[in-house]
């Protein structure tokens, strides 16, 4: 082996090491960001009830960007919610109860419910209105 091919041999085996760890870095980074919510608005609210009473609630407006066909067991909104799926086709399960959706449905979260989805696109945008109770 001459003295060029000794010195330049280790080159393509750093050059494919270096390759791996960075598609691990990026594929960490992408499902990292996979599921953060944008917030549209969030703020309390004051309602009156039908007997008259003010009740407080907090109402949060979140995009959500989903890449991939991500499998989310448990849904991170909390309290009841609208959601509605802007575009992209999805599989949700609320409480044991499956259904698929696609750009423009809506569909409503219980509160105290759990919701798991399953994206079956490239991609899903959705939007969730979520109101808790008790304001902050």
């Amino acid at each position: 082996m001459s003295r060029f091919h000794r010195l330049f041999l280790p080159v393509p085996s750093l050059l494919l090491g270096m390759t791996a760890y960075m598609a691990t870095a990026q594929t960490k980074s992408e499902s990292e960001s996979a599921i953060s919510p944008r917030v549209r608005f969030e703020g309390d609210v004051t309602m009156q009830t039908r007997a008259g009473a003010p009740r407080a609630m907090r109402v949060i407006l979140r995009d959500w960007t989903i890449h991939g066909t991500q499998r989310i067991e448990r849904f991170p909104e909390q309290g009841f919610a609208v959601v509605q799926l802007h575009s992209g086709n999805v599989t949700i399960t609320i409480d044991g109860r499956q259904e698929k959706h696609r750009g423009g449905d809506f569909w409503t979260i219980p509160a105290g419910a759990s919701m798991s989805l399953q994206v079956t696109s490239e991609s899903a945008v959705l939007q969730t209105m979520a109101i808790q109770t008790g304001g902050r």
